[in-house]
């Protein structure tokens, strides 16, 4: 697509994320959404997250916050799915003091917490 002088929307981007993600190719969509970034594409929260997530699949915790703090640098909205991954991604990799500080970092933002988030957190007890 980007060949022919085609950048795809979110919608249609946030797709084949989804897919390479689902695939464990995460490293490739990452190094598509950097193409597209130079031609002019803005990723959304749902880029970012389903690059977060295929990144927590593999327990890549620096790729997660990576991607973080890349968000937060440039405004993107950090909602609940965004918080949720990365405390996911923090607890699984044992890191579960990190975690809760995502979490006081989240209820300072007014991030509503859901039960999946507590569930996580109780599942390491």
């Amino acid at each position: 697509m980007v060949r022919v002088g085609f950048v795809p929307g979110c919608v249609v981007f946030n797709k084949v994320v989804e897919r390479l993600c689902e695939k464990g190719e995460v490293e490739k969509a990452n190094v598509m959404l950097s193409v597209l970034m130079d031609k002019g594409f803005s990723p959304d929260d749902v880029t970012y997250s389903l690059l977060m997530q295929g990144y927590a699949k593999k327990d890549e915790v620096q790729e997660v916050l990576k991607l973080y703090y890349e968000m937060e640098y440039k405004r993107v909205n950090l909602g609940l799915s965004v918080f949720v991954t990365v405390v996911r991604c923090l607890c699984r990799c044992g890191k579960v003091e990190e975690a809760e500080r995502y979490l006081r970092v989240m209820r300072e933002r007014l991030v509503a917490l859901d039960a999946s988030v507590y569930e996580e957190l109780a599942s390491l007890l």
